[in-house]
């Protein structure tokens, strides 16, 4: 069926729409030829010849473009022809100027049906590639091979007949291969050679596709002769496109991108961000592309998910700002010694070299970058016509481009940045993990989610391209840790055995507790053995191993989420065990160094720990203390006496004929019962049982704990005064084992000057 004919005015930009074929046929788009009118601020013209595209087929999709142009007042005939009726997908694919001399082609996706962490907003995405142009041309990062044919489509409509010189990968994929090699296809076969500039990751992996005899990039390589050739990105390399336009590179490597840079434009002030500052939402029609009405969640949520996990390795490139911005933001990343806030931050070592270290890279790049900067007073409003070294525009990889809140939303990274690098220092799990095709990757996502809910930092450790000393000195500082592995051949990669026997070999890995997890395509050995080598070597699962097949669905990513909350529970469990014991451990030494001798010996007497339990005889609101001060006092009657302080102690208590159960703890168990009672001497209120296993007595009507080795109902018959305590005598009115094969437990001391 064949479309309306409109006629539209002319613009730099078009719009592509997907459609899904069941039966693909013949179409072409025909567009007359117009010259349009070039200048300055049209960087980036329509080709002016005809366009035609015959039997075209992308990913077993249709695909139908509405070009419109606009240059001055003229005006451009367009028909579509629609060969085929689908229901539409939400995809599509626009062109936007982001400044003079850079473009933006953007694939924007509507779709919400991807199961990753870090699309659970559900507002769609967008891929963004660009086009930066000065007396040569470079395209900065490409699209999956999903869109590739009309990507490099819009490449010959958006730019020039000439092709392109440079491309510019600041990051790169096993999907976006076949993308590089359509560009390559594409480029006008006189002219020479492609320079592809990356890091050394990036390279690694092209050249090992090269390697690959007859595959697609191979042959784009070299049709022809050599089409392309890699030019290596290290810290301080620039490239001149000309017309006073240079390109800066900064790698800034994480282990979930570990071929990741950055590419600031000096004559634009754009800064081309790849995953930093990105964020997962879809253009509405009538988008310009650009933030101003985009909230501050949405790129919260994508550094939650992506960049918590290693904000102790994000290596954010130097950003270029005015001096006076520039110090406002370095004074935030290094506190001023008079904050006492600030003081406990310096007194941080690992946080405190982590942002001095940021901060002095914010200051080599100012006064590198232009020396001149030093010289304005104020702040300067940047124009086209300023050679200005700041950031005017934030170019990322995902999401909507940066115009508006860029000031705000570096500041929002530089707090966030900080805040996981505190609560790292705090406590937090190392997932340690290698990923064959993506999937194991998608549930250590899931996992380190699940930690961050727990309340627990997390750092993440690619161990593809990591060394085993690299994964020592994270398990040295965590205080839990997972392992992720996929199976290749019925085994563990070796990346991954690599650092399983790093962790086994570290003493300051045991008593941490650990999980295991994996996607496999087959049998799933490697999840299996992996969690078997740690159990043989003494380590405790906080939970059980999570195989899972091929990818990942919504309800496997949940129980990844789920796992990592459980082991986020233990991990502060055990982290409030340190903190106790650190404390008693720092008072006793204190009060080891001024006691006498006497007192010393009196702490080696030791005595069973009970929890003491009781009920106010007027209102009834039960209490309860741990006592360890018990001793028995009389065989007939049965008789104990129970030492307790005269300033922290239930008053009830004190009184005559006052009844109360004594619960003798076994040492299994003891934790559990007396955690609530560790930082006060007792507890009132009738909600201070909840969460635990508790009877009530029969005979004194007080509480008796489930989960301790015996009980003993008393009655206060007698007291005596001893100083700073009460000894009460009291005798025993009934009692019971609760667990024949529990043990008692003892309450060890080093001073008799503290309980």
């Amino acid at each position: 069926m064949q479309g309306a004919v409109h006629s539209l005015p002319l613009s730099i930009g078009y719009q592509c729409t997907l459609l899904q074929q069941r039966h693909v046929k013949k179409q072409s788009i025909v567009a007359s030829k117009k010259t349009a009118t070039k200048s300055r601020n049209q960087s980036f013209p329509l080709r002016n010849d005809t366009l035609s595209m015959k039997n075209s087929v992308l990913a077993g999709n249709r695909l139908r473009c509405n070009f419109v142009a606009r240059a001055c007042s003229s005006r451009r005939q367009i028909q579509t022809v629609d060969v085929a009726s689908a229901p539409e997908v939400a995809v599509d694919l626009r062109f936007t100027q982001v400044a003079d001399g850079v473009a933006a082609i953007r694939i924007i996706d509507h779709s919400t049906n991807n199961f990753e962490e870090q699309y659970s907003q559900r507002l769609g995405s967008t891929v963004n590639c660009y086009l930066v142009k000065g007396e040569q041309t470079a395209l900065i990062d490409l699209p999956s091979e999903a869109v590739a044919d009309a990507f490099v489509k819009s490449l010959s409509v958006a730019t020039w007949t000439e092709g392109l010189q440079h491309i510019v990968l600041n990051d790169f994929g096993p999907k976006q291969a076949a993308t590089l090699a359509a560009v390559l296809d594409a480029q006008p076969v006189t002219n020479p050679p492609v320079e592809i500039w990356c890091t050394n990751p990036t390279l690694q992996a092209i050249t090992k596709l090269l390697k690959q005899e007859g595959s697609p990039l191979q042959k784009a390589w070299k049709r022809f002769g050599l089409r392309a050739r890699l030019m290596l990105v290290k810290k301080g390399t620039s490239m001149d496109l000309g017309n006073e336009r240079v390109l800066n590179f900064f790698p800034t490597s994480v282990p979930r991108w570990p071929s990741g840079m950055c590419t600031y434009d000096s004559e634009s002030g754009a800064l081309f961000t790849c995953n930093f500052f990105s964020s997962h939402v879809a253009d509405a029609p009538e988008s310009s592309g650009f933030d101003a009405d985009v909230d501050m969640d949405v790129w919260r949520h994508y550094f939650n998910v992506n960049l918590s996990p290693v904000a102790s390795q994000v290596s954010l490139p130097p950003v270029p700002e005015r001096p006076s911005t520039a110090a406002h933001h370095i004074q935030n990343l290094s506190p001023t010694p008079a904050d006492p806030e600030a003081m406990k931050m310096r007194q941080n070592s690992k946080v405190s070299e982590k942002l001095n270290l940021w901060a002095e890279n914010a200051k080599r790049a100012i006064l590198k970058m232009n020396k001149t900067l030093a010289m304005y007073p104020q702040p300067v409003k940047p124009t086209l016509e300023t050679n200005s070294t700041d950031v005017r525009v934030l170019c990322p990889k995902h999401g909507p481009m940066v115009k508006e809140q860029v000031a705000e939303l570096l500041a929002q990274y530089n707090a966030w940045i900080k805040a996981e690098l505190t609560k790292l220092d705090e406590s937090f799990v190392a997932v340690i993990y290698a990923s064959a095709y993506g999937n194991t990757g998608i549930m250590a996502q899931a996992v380190a989610q699940g930690l961050r809910d727990g309340g627990v930092g997390v750092e993440m450790l690619n161990c593809e391209f990591s060394t085993a000393s690299e994964v020592t000195e994270i398990i040295e500082r965590s205080s839990g840790f997972v392992v992720g592995t996929p199976t290749l051949g019925g085994h563990m990669p070796t990346p991954v055995s690599e650092a399983l026997g790093a962790i086994l070999k570290e003493p300051s890995a045991k008593g941490q507790p650990f999980g295991v997890f994996g996607s496999y395509g087959w049998s799933g050995e490697g999840v299996q053995l992996a969690d078997q080598r740690l159990r043989d070597g003494g380590f405790t699962a906080a939970f059980d191993r999570i195989s899972v097949k091929f990818t990942p669905t919504s309800s496997d990513l949940d129980h990844c989420k789920a796992s990592g909350e459980e082991l986020a529970k233990e991990v502060q469990d055990l982290a409030k065990i340190r903190k106790i014991e650190t404390k008693k451990k720092a008072v006793k030494s204190q009060v080891s160094a001024v006691v006498d001798p006497k007192t010393v010996a009196i702490g080696r007497i030791t005595t069973a720990m009970s929890v003491l339990t009781t009920k106010d005889a007027n209102s009834g609101v039960p209490s309860m203390m741990a006592a360890s001060w018990v001793s028995q006092a009389s065989f007939t009657p049965p008789g104990v006496t129970v030492a307790l302080p005269k300033e922290n102690s239930p008053e009830g208590l004190l009184l005559l004929n006052a009844k109360f159960t004594l619960n003798v703890l076994s040492k299994e168990r003891t934790l559990g019962l007396t955690k609530p009672l560790l930082n006060k001497g007792f507890k009132t209120g009738n909600d201070i049982f909840e969460g635990m296993n508790v009877g009530e007595s029969e005979s004194s009507g007080c509480a008796i704990l489930n989960d301790a080795a015996s009980y003993l109902d008393c009655t206060v018959v007698d007291r005596m005064d001893c100083g700073d305590h009460w000894v009460m005598l009291c005798h025993i009115d009934s009692g019971d084992i609760l667990d024949e094969s529990a043990g008692t437990s003892f309450h060890y001391r080093t001073s008799g000057a503290e309980y």
